[in-house]
C-alpha cells in the first residue's frame, strides 16, 4: 500500500470512528451531532471512491457523496451556532439537489451504457450532458461553502467582543478548521479536483502533488472537525435545555439554577467588565430567549439586569479605591476599568447603590474604613 492509499484508509478510519462516537449523541436527538455524521460519513464515501478498492458503482453515482457535504456542514454549523435552530420539514429543501442528481444519474445509467468513465470523452454529446451536471456539483459545493463561511464570520463579529476565554477559544478554533476546509475546498473544485473531469480536460491536469496537497489538507481539517463536534457538542451554545413553558410559571429550582449561574458567570469570568455586555450575551451562554431571562433576573434578583451589572461595576470601584495605588488614576478612570462606559451612568449607579456621590464618598472615608 503506497502512501496515498495509507492516509485515505487513515482518514476513512477516522471518519467512522467519530461517527461511531457521535451515536449515541445522534439517538439522543442531539441535532447538530446528527448533521456532522452526515458530513463524515459523505466525505469518507468520497475518499472510499478515491482508493483502490473496487465498489462496482456505475460512472457518476461518486458525486452524491460530495453533494452532501456542504448541506451537512452548513446545517452543522447553522444548528451549533442558532440557539433557536429547530429540525422542521425547510431543511429538506437541501437534499434537493442531491436526490435530483441521484435520479437524473440514475435515468442516465438506464439509457446509456457506460463500463467506464472514459467512454464520455468519446462522445460529445454525452460530454456536454455530463459536464452539465458536473458544474452544478461544483457551484453547488461552492455556494454552501461560501455561506458556511458567511455563517462562521457573521457569529464572529457579532460576539467580537466576548470576555469568555474557553468560549473565545472554542470559537476561534472551529472558525480556523471550517475556515481551512473552506479554502482547500474552493481550490479542490476549482482545480477539478472534485473529480469534475472536464475540468481537467480543458484546462491539464495539475501536478499530482498539488492534489495531494489538497486531499491531505482538507481530511486533516474535517477530521479536525470532527474531534472537535465530539468533544464540545454544542461549541456556542454552552448550557442546558431552555425553559419550555410559560416563563411566568417558571419553577424554583429553574431559577435557582440560572441565578446560580448568572452569579457564576459574573464571579469568575469578570463579564461586567466588558462595558458592551448586553442580556442578549448571557441568554446565548445560557441557551433561553432574552425576555423569558429577564423574567428569570427579575424573580430571582429581585432586580432588573442593568442593576445587577451596575452593582457589580460598583463593588470592582470600590475594590479599586482601597488599594495603595488610587492616587495614580482618576475616579472616573477606575469606573471605566470597572465596566462603565459613562460618567452620567456611574454617578447613577453608585449614588442609587451607595447613597451618595463617588466624589463626596471618596472624601469622606478615613484609612482604615472598610468598604
Amino acid at each position: 500500500m503506497d502512501v496515498v492509499q495509507f492516509f485515505l484508509w487513515f482518514a476513512i478510519f477516522h471518519c467512522v470512528i467519530i461517527t461511531a462516537f457521535l451515536s449515541k449523541s445522534i439517538v439522543r436527538g442531539n441535532r447538530s451531532s446528527f448533521f456532522l455524521g452526515i458530513l463524515l460519513m459523505a466525505y469518507a464515501f468520497k475518499l472510499l471512491l478515491n482508493t483502490n478498492t473496487p465498489l462496482g458503482f456505475p460512472p457518476g453515482y461518486y458525486l452524491v457523496s460530495i453533494l452532501l457535504i456542504g448541506p451537512a456542514l452548513y446545517l452543522y454549523l447553522h444548528s451549533i451556532i442558532n440557539k433557536d435552530f429547530r429540525f422542521h420539514s425547510k431543511l429538506l429543501v437541501h437534499l434537493a439537489v442531491p436526490l435530483m442528481y441521484l435520479i437524473t444519474i440514475g435515468l442516465f445509467h438506464h439509457y446509456f451504457e457506460l463500463s467506464s468513465f472514459d467512454q464520455i470523452f468519446e462522445d460529445q454529446r454525452l460530454l456536454a450532458f455530463v459536464s452539465v451536471f458536473q458544474l452544478i456539483v461544483v457551484v453547488q459545493v461552492g455556494l454552501y461553502l461560501f455561506w458556511s463561511a458567511r455563517l462562521v464570520v457573521n457569529y464572529r463579529n457579532v460576539k467580537k467582543n466576548d470576555f469568555n476565554k474557553i468560549y473565545v477559544k472554542r470559537r476561534d478554533t472551529l472558525s480556523v478548521l471550517i475556515g481551512a476546509f473552506c479554502f482547500t475546498g474552493v481550490f479542490w473544485i476549482v482545480l477539478g479536483y472534485g473529480d469534475v473531469g472536464w475540468l481537467i480536460v480543458q484546462f491539464g491536469e495539475p501536478s499530482i502533488y498539488i492534489a495531494y496537497f489538497f486531499w491531505f489538507s482538507m481530511s486533516i481539517s474535517i477530521i479536525g472537525t470532527g474531534y472537535y463536534g465530539l468533544m464540545n457538542p454544542k461549541a456556542f451554545i454552552l448550557a442546558p435545555k431552555a425553559i419550555a413553558h410559560n416563563p411566568n410559571t417558571i419553577k424554583e429550582e429553574e431559577l435557582l439554577y440560572f441565578k446560580n449561574r448568572i452569579t457564576q458567570m459574573l464571579d469568575e469570568e469578570e463579564l461586567y467588565k466588558n462595558p458592551e455586555l448586553r442580556i442578549s450575551y448571557f441568554s446565548d451562554r445560557l441557551q433561553i430567549n432574552s425576555n423569558q431571562l429577564s423574567i428569570v433576573i427579575n424573580k430571582g434578583f429581585n432586580k432588573n439586569f442593568n442593576d445587577i451589572i451596575n452593582e457589580y461595576r460598583i463593588n470592582d470601584f470600590l475594590k479599586k479605591i482601597d488599594s495603595s495605588d488610587v492616587e495614580k488614576y482618576t475616579l472616573l478612570g477606575l469606573a471605566f476599568e470597572s465596566g462603565f462606559n459613562s460618567k452620567s451612568t456611574f454617578n447613577r449607579a453608585f449614588k442609587k447603590k451607595i447613597g451618595v456621590a463617588p466624589k463626596k464618598y471618596v472624601s469622606s472615608r478615613t484609612p482604615d474604613q472598610i468598604v
